[in-house]
């Protein structure tokens, strides 16, 4: 989709970019009337050409603002391979995880199967009760459902991971990964630091640059255009000709254009405040997943000594 996006960002700097065209006429007067304006004779025929001259740069910001839109794609471009990149570790950590379950579980299975034929053996010795072979035969049971269920909880979640390279089947073998890694550890004002770096800070930022481009934009087109026209006049009862050059100015362009100026100031005041929130509360999630890190592995170096 971000192709097609691009295409047609690229198609709307094409027409930003162009400046206003020129415009041929041709104007009879005095012609086709009555008595001695009957006919021809007295007709006057001119020839022109016109445009207008665009004041308080409007092409640029016309050009500002489709440039600041390009740049909010490939920011949201690059957020979505990172949301991608980020779905594929969690999804590959997933299925490692379910794997050491499923090997968990097998030894669980197999211990639970050594304790029945333990004590089948002895209640045939009469040294335990038929009580405690039953309660080992629940117990078997319930090991081998949770097997079954772990087992197929891993298809899934390889399938899940296939899916990501646009396969339907997970025909690739046993994943590596050591779990048990976690790497140094990063002090919270490090972390803060980075949180600059954040895609989803970017992207709003990026919208702030495009909500400024759209106030200068309105700004700019509170300015009057100058409409301007050059020609020739033929006079036909004289055969002669004079040069004819027109100059207008539209009135109230100002008016016209604050309504616009208000939405775009407004605009560009909540694209500052959901950055400045966005940012408080990626602050406070990351302090709590750093406490929650830090708890987590004080728990597993306790569990180890």
């Amino acid at each position: 989709g971000y192709r097609f996006k691009a295409e047609a960002l690229r198609g709307a700097q094409q027409t930003a970019a162009l400046r206003p065209g020129y415009q041929v006429g041709a104007t009879l007067e005095n012609g086709a009337g009555t008595g001695e304006y009957k006919s021809l004779d007295a007709a006057e025929l001119t020839l022109s050409l016109s445009s207008v001259i665009e004041l308080g740069g409007q092409r640029d910001a016309r050009m500002g603002v489709v440039t600041a839109r390009q740049e909010q794609l490939q920011s949201q471009q690059r957020v979505a391979t990172m949301d991608v990149v980020v779905a594929l570790t969690q999804q590959f950590i997933r299925v490692v995880e379910t794997q050491e379950q499923l090997k968990l579980q097998r030894e669980v299975q197999a211990l639970t199967e050594e304790i029945l034929t333990s004590l089948n053996r002895q209640v045939k010795e009469g040294k335990s009760s038929e009580a405690e072979s039953l309660r080992a035969k629940a117990a078997l049971s319930r090991s081998t459902i949770a097997l079954a269920s772990i087992q197929q909880n891993l298809l899934s979640e390889r399938l899940l991971l296939a899916r990501f390279w646009g396969q339907s089947l997970a025909d690739f073998g046993e994943l590596q990964a050591d779990l048990y890694h976690f790497g140094a550890v990063t002090s919270l004002s490090d972390l803060q630091h980075k949180l600059a770096n954040n895609p989803d800070l970017d992207l709003l930022a990026q919208d702030i640059r495009v909500r400024e481009a759209s106030l200068k934009l309105a700004r700019s087109q509170s300015n009057p255009n100058l409409e301007w026209s050059a020609g020739v006049r033929n006079f036909q009862n004289t055969n002669d000709s004079a040069l004819v050059v027109g100059l207008s100015v539209p009135l109230g362009t100002k008016s016209r254009a604050s309504g616009a100026i208000t939405t775009a100031t407004a605009e560009l005041g909540e694209a500052h405040w959901q950055e400045s929130a966005t940012r408080v509360q990626l602050e406070s999630h990351l302090s709590r997943l750093a406490g929650a890190r830090t708890q987590a592995l004080a728990a597993i170096s306790s569990l180890r000594d």
